[in-house]
């Protein structure tokens, strides 16, 4: 009996954490109260450099999605994108996106670094590209405080010599 509640148990909150992961079915157009009430409450509010608020709904450091609601003047929803891709993180440019920059484009990074003998900060971000589990990692110059380079590659938690 225990074990036939605990399977339930871990179903349904296996069920309910899939249902966090329907953002893309939010409607252009629905009101800011409706995404919260379907959503939940954002993790992170920001403004935009166009001035368009946006809620980010982050599923890390462990889930590998950032979806970004943003709202239009009238607080209703102009767009819902996925900000971890590997086409952004292969975007990146050398030199002139700094923290907030980066902050506006992916959302919070699930890790931060610092390399105080090579002057580096690094932020991590996991996603999926495809069906590999990556990693991107994007270098700060410590100092200037803009990004250096992107670099990307696969999770090493899934992916090792033995399994492979």
């Amino acid at each position: 009996m225990r074990f036939r509640l605990a399977a339930i148990l871990v179903a349904s909150l296996a069920f309910t954490g899939c249902g966090l992961i329907t953002i893309p079915g939010l409607a252009t157009g629905t009101s800011q109260k409706d995404v919260q009430s379907r959503v939940g409450t954002p993790h992170d509010q920001r403004t935009l450099g166009d001035g368009s608020k946006a809620w980010d709904y982050v599923y890390g450091p462990v889930g590998f999605y950032t979806w970004r609601v943003s709202f239009d003047n009238t607080d209703r929803v102009s767009k819902v994108e996925q900000l971890l891709t590997h086409d952004r993180f292969m975007s990146v440019p050398s030199n002139k996106l700094s923290r907030q920059d980066v902050l506006n484009m992916f959302g919070r990074p699930g890790q931060i670094s610092s390399f105080n003998n090579i002057g580096e900060e690094v932020w991590t971000y996991r996603y999926m590209y495809s069906q590999d589990y990556k990693l991107a990692d994007l270098h700060f110059d410590a100092k200037a405080g803009v990004v250096k380079y992107a670099a990307t590659y696969h999770d090493p938690a899934y992916y090792n010599a033995i399994a492979q």
